[in-house]
């Protein structure tokens, strides 16, 4: 893949890259850290509100670290994404890596919430 020549001379690029690869390794040491321990076993993973009392449903362990893997793939697939559109639309490739810090950091605070409820 050709990666253009101002593409790393923008600084808002440079903000957003440094937020998306930041919010992403963050949400996969949070995941790591608290994975790991005794109190490993019935983890929360969904919320189903319309079960009532019963909205809670456990999972494995492997449900959560999944949260980690997502972030990490989809901070990979926006600089992709951002990289190859850059030398179109400058702008849609600001656009591209926004909306990636957003989808990464609500998947930290979705995680996090997770685990906080176990």
């Amino acid at each position: 893949m050709h990666i253009p020549k101002k593409y790393f001379q923008d600084r808002f690029v440079l903000l957003l890259l440094t937020m998306l690869i930041f919010f992403a390794t963050l949400t996969a040491l949070t995941i790591a850290f608290r994975i790991g321990g005794e109190r490993n076993t019935g983890l929360i993973t969904e919320y189903r509100p319309t079960l009532g009392i019963g909205g809670f449903q456990k999972g494995s362990p492997l449900d959560i670290v999944s949260f980690a893997v997502f972030a990490v793939v989809a901070a990979i697939f926006h600089i992709a994404i951002s990289l190859r559109v850059y030398t179109i639309r400058k702008h849609v490739s600001h656009v591209i890596l926004g909306l990636g810090v957003l989808l990464v950091l609500l998947a930290l605070i979705i995680s996090n919430s997770l685990l906080l409820l176990s």
